[in-house]
């Protein structure tokens, strides 16, 4: 996996590229999305577009991520979901849990009306 840092219209966006299986990078990207919510960051898009298959832990990152931005009066969205994840997301009742969009322009302007 690896993982890219932007902003788009004022929102931070992360991009998430590769398969999703090991907590290898989970620390990191927490660490980075703890910094940037002690900086202000209270909207984020997670672009899942170039991403591959997800486990356990890539779940359990999605849902850390989540819970820091909600827990500091923000909101998350994940855009550009594959048909798979989407399948994963409702098997696991997450999808009610997730807003979701096509794409990161759409996430930003949903995140934007709030």
């Amino acid at each position: 996996m690896d993982y890219e840092f932007k902003q788009h219209d004022g929102i931070d966006v992360i991009t998430v590229k590769g398969n999703v299986l090991t907590g290898q990078y989970n620390e990191a990207i927490l660490s980075t999305i703890t910094e940037k919510i002690k900086g202000g960051s209270r909207k984020m898009v997670i672009e899942m577009g170039s991403s591959g298959f997800i486990n356990s832990n890539g779940l359990n990152l999605l849902l850390n991520i989540l819970t820091k931005y909600r827990k500091a009066g923000g909101e998350v969205v994940l855009a550009k979901v594959s048909p798979e994840l989407k399948k994963l997301l409702e098997l696991t009742k997450l999808s009610a849990v997730f807003i979701m969009r096509d794409d990161v322009e759409s996430a930003s302007s949903y995140l934007s009306s709030l």
